[in-house]
């Protein structure tokens, strides 16, 4: 189990800095790794952690009067989308069901009764990791020192945001009971990892509308690569995946004969 894991950790970081497959340095692809960590962090417990990538992060007014029979469709809602969060839920009991939560998981394990879902009452979800996630570092740096600033300006980035989807966390109603959360803030292989209490002097102020509406533009980044106004030309006149990928051929050949003719 082990030696798989560390071969998926391997492979992910090969796909993450590939030229051929991840050409444009796309920070999605890097979701892999992410996951790939979670599901290490939550090794044994999978019956009360889960991993969901895209995680939504909202405040909305209509939270103050949750209706457990109604959905609540809130246009005026604002927030962000998380990268990836790790999640725990609990669930305290099996409507219409007899005897403890784990004998109702049990018999609805041997039966392979997956309705079981639907007589769930989840009455907590917590939130315990946040992560955001940049592109990788530059693969073509004039020097170490501009090498070294495209990690940490990722960085800063990642930070700010993660930090950001705390506050609107610790605002929203529904996660009241959390005074927790693990943040980190990734780029490629590279990570800071930091641990924020409710009371932290940065989330005393409730983010205001205004507020919210800046950070959730800030968030709008674009995934393109090293120079996203260079890379749209290529991408529009690029008509189909197989054009791309002879395209790609064509050139890995030419500068294979280039690499034999200057080994001669």
């Amino acid at each position: 189990m082990i030696e798989s894991l560390f071969i998926a950790i391997v492979l992910s970081l090969a796909v993450i800095s590939s030229m051929m497959f991840n050409p444009r340095r796309l920070e999605a692809i890097g979701y892999s790794l992410s996951v790939l960590f979670l599901q290490v962090l939550i090794a044994g417990h999978e019956d009360v952690f889960f991993i969901c990538p895209q995680f939504p992060i909202y405040v909305s007014s209509l939270d103050t009067n949750l209706d457990p029979d109604n959905t609540m469709p809130d246009s005026q809602a604002r927030g962000v989308y998380v990268d990836t969060a790790l999640l725990l839920a609990r669930c305290t009991r099996v409507r219409n069901a007899t005897g403890s939560i784990s004998d109702a998981f049990r018999k609805a394990y041997e039966n392979r009764d997956f309705d079981l879902f639907s007589k769930l009452d989840i009455t907590s979800l917590e939130i315990p990791v946040l992560e955001e996630r940049k592109r990788g570092p530059t693969r073509h740096p004039k020097d170490l020192e501009e090498y070294y600033q495209s990690i940490f300006s990722a960085l800063d980035a990642a930070q700010t945001q993660v930090s950001t989807q705390a506050a609107l966390l610790f605002s929203s109603p529904r996660f009241s009971d959390q005074d927790l959360v693990i943040l980190l803030a990734t780029t490629g292989e590279y990570y800071r990892l930091a641990v924020l209490r409710r009371d932290h002097t940065a989330l005393l102020l409730v983010p205001s509308g205004f507020h919210i509406d800046e950070l959730i533009e800030a968030h709008n980044t674009p995934d393109l690569g090293d120079n996203t106004e260079e890379l749209y030309g290529p991408l529009i006149k690029c008509l189909t995946i197989k054009e791309e990928r002879h395209d790609l051929e064509r050139k890995r050949k030419e500068q294979e004969i280039k690499r034999q003719d200057r080994a001669r």
